[in-house]
């Protein structure tokens, strides 16, 4: 029985009952800072940051393509005198540049998001 006796003290603390000091007494007492991501902590998640990254780019790139797509489809309704087409690329220009808009802002909420919730304790 060389090993110091521990009660549980009903608060699920552990009081240990002799003299030395406690290898876990220090933990509570170190200040906690707010580092970069465990980017171990989950398996997979070196191969999710890649498929984000991916999807982003597949984002932008249709993004682009829609854009021109609907510059296209306007610059033939205006020409030929038909308001639809026209009106139709006039919505197809402005939802593609706002589709390009959020693929490329994503990051900024995402790590505002962050940032608040590593601030959580």
């Amino acid at each position: 029985m060389g090993s110091p006796s521990a009660v549980a003290d009903g608060l699920g603390r552990c009081t240990c009952l002799s003299d030395e000091p406690r290898p876990h007494a220090d933990r509570r007492t170190k200040p906690r800072s707010i580092s970069a991501p465990n980017s171990s902590g989950l398996p997979g998640i070196a191969q999710l940051r890649d498929i984000v990254g991916a999807v982003m780019t597949v984002g932008l790139f249709l993004s682009v393509l829609a854009l021109i797509v609907s510059a296209i489809v306007r610059g033939f309704g205006a020409n030929s005198s038909n308001p639809h087409p026209a009106s139709r690329g006039k919505t197809g220009v402005l939802v593609p540049c706002g589709a390009a808009i959020l693929c490329g802002a994503a990051v900024t909420p995402i790590n505002f998001f962050w940032t608040v919730g590593q601030a959580v304790n």
